[in-house]
């Protein structure tokens, strides 16, 4: 079975099938419970669930799913090379970090594209413990600028 990591987060389940699930259980006679709100077509994930991915299979691409996991899978990818670059930018940056001030050299960050930049200022954020319920994105952009 194929595990996938999404954003800090394992995913084993993500690249199987409810079949596929199912028969993994079958075959254990393992019981299961089903969730009544997967049902739920006002919820959005059940709405893209149970209509706009058939309409995908149907209208599109028969292997839309198969494609979502890979998009997900290099998105992943993508986000851990982001992610390293970040942290070593910010090692490198940082000239000045006390409990009320922090430094960073410009001309590192200057030499990083913009979402790298981004990034850097993200992890400085988390690590520091800062509030982000203000940070959108234009605020990170503007920030990077």
């Amino acid at each position: 079975m194929t595990i996938l990591a999404v954003s800090g987060l394992i995913r084993p389940m993500l690249a199987a099938t409810r079949a596929e699930v199912l028969q993994f259980l079958e075959a254990r006679q393992q019981s299961y419970r089903r969730d009544a709100t997967n049902e739920d077509v006002n919820l959005t994930r059940n709405r893209i669930r149970h209509k706009l991915l058939p309409l995908l299979r149907t209208e599109f691409n028969p292997r839309v799913d198969q494609a979502l996991q890979r998009l997900a899978q290099q998105a992943g990818e993508a986000t851990a090379l982001l992610e390293s670059l970040a942290e070593m930018t910010l090692d490198r940056a940082l000239l000045q970090d006390t409990a009320s001030e922090c430094r960073l050299d410009v001309s590192i960050l200057s030499q990083q594209p913009e979402v790298v930049i981004r990034q850097t200022f993200r992890r400085l954020w988390i690590q520091r413990g800062w509030p982000r319920q203000e940070m959108g994105q234009r605020e990170w952009e503007r920030l990077a600028e």
